[in-house]
Order: C-alpha cells, then sequence, then structure tokens
C-alpha cells in the first residue's frame, strides 16, 4: 500500500513472524486482527503470525539494499563530511510514539537517537530482536 505525503509517496508495509510458512519465515504485508472465542490471532496475508514480531517497515533501506523494519538490530556507521568513520555501534531500530519517529535505542547505554537520512550515515541490518529471543 502506497500513502502520498505532500509530492513523495511511502510505502505503508509490515512484516511479521510466522511458524506455518514454510517452516518459519518473514511475512510482509498488512497485519489484521481475527477475534474469536477465549482470545484472537494476528495474521499477515494467510500466515497467522507472532503479535511481537510485528514492525512496520521505516521506508528505508540498509547499506546492502535490505529494507529495514523496527525491530531490526542494525550497525551504525557515522562518517565526517570528508568520509572518514567517526563511529560505529549498533542498536534495534524502535517506534518512538511521542516523537512520532523510528529511533534507534544504543545497545551500549540505552541512549536514543532520530533514524535519520543521511549522506553521514549508514546503517546495516545485523539481526532481528526477535529472532535473537526466539534462539535463545
Amino acid at each position: 500500500m502506497l500513502r502520498f505525503k505532500g509530492d513523495k509517496m511511502r510505502e505503508i508495509l509490515y512484516r511479521g513472524w510466522s511458524d506455518e510458512a514454510n517452516e518459519g519465515k518473514w511475512i510482509e504485508g498488512i497485519p489484521q486482527y481475527y477475534p474469536a472465542d477465549g482470545g484472537g490471532e494476528w495474521r499477515i496475508r494467510i500466515w497467522k503470525v507472532y503479535p511481537e514480531s510485528i514492525g512496520q517497515y521505516t521506508g528505508r533501506m540498509d547499506s546492502k539494499g535490505k529494507k529495514i523494519f523496527e525491530g531490526h538490530r542494525v550497525c551504525v556507521n557515522r562518517y565526517h563530511k570528508d568520509g572518514v568513520l567517526i563511529a560505529s555501534y549498533t542498536g534495534v531500530v524502535e517506534y518512538d510514539e511521542s516523537k512520532c519517529c523510528f529511533i534507534i535505542i544504543h545497545d551500549d547505554n540505552n541512549n536514543s537517537e532520530p533514524f535519520q537520512d543521511s549522506k553521514e550515515v549508514e546503517y546495516e541490518v545485523v539481526k532481528n530482536v526477535y529472532q535473537r529471543a526466539k534462539s535463545e
């Protein structure tokens, strides 16, 4: 689904983890809740997904062309304007409701920063926090 904002289009997309799909995989689409007696379930397309694994697409790609979603752990490389690497760290992409934007929560100190689109910042998806929790 595409949403217009001014003269730009923004792709509205989510993904969630499903054990039902080919022995487990990420499913992309729009999540829907199906109520049932004694509880309900979240589905993306026809697949039941874990609600805690659902994350929104940020609208950005990493340095290797992979879509970045909420819940992705990313390596952040910050460069000086002359191209010299000045900082490298990892963090988790989350949506901050109070600021109405995606942020990165640093792994080492829990500080946060806006998830920005800049020539001086490069992101690379390392892992997804849901995958880590599931494998432990």
